[in-house]
């Protein structure tokens, strides 16, 4: 795997050259993800342009947490954290309208369940 790894990263190095683009190792995270604890990560080391790639047990990416464990615990907690911040936004500041209304705009600005799919709930 790393010796794969390591090529993979040479290939993007040589397009990168050839088509003058630079790729940046800081906004670049190298995660093992396994359900068992692993001491690998501590002796891989890549890199990208001559700078390391860290090594991370958590990335967020596209905004969700993603866990080297796959653990979904972190993510449900703050999408839950995020959900109450939005209901109780929505009953703050239209304290005064119908019933009807606060459920319509609760339904329409609360009920987003993207992300939800890669969540392991069982």
């Amino acid at each position: 795997m790393p010796r794969a790894m390591r090529r993979l990263l040479q290939i993007r190095e040589s397009y990168g050259q050839e088509f003058s683009i630079q790729f940046n190792a800081t906004k670049s995270a190298c995660m093992l993800v396994s359900k068992r604890i692993s001491a690998v990560k501590c002796v891989l080391q890549f890199n990208i342009d001559g700078q390391r790639i860290n090594i991370v047990d958590e990335f967020v990416h596209l905004g969700h947490t993603i866990d080297s464990q796959l653990d979904d615990t972190k993510e449900i907690l703050t999408k839950r954290n995020e959900l109450c911040g939005k209901v109780n936004n929505v009953l703050c500041y239209f304290q005064c309208y119908d019933p009807a209304v606060k459920i319509k705009l609760v339904h329409s600005y609360c009920s987003d369940f993207y992300g939800t799919v890669l969540w392991d709930v069982t």
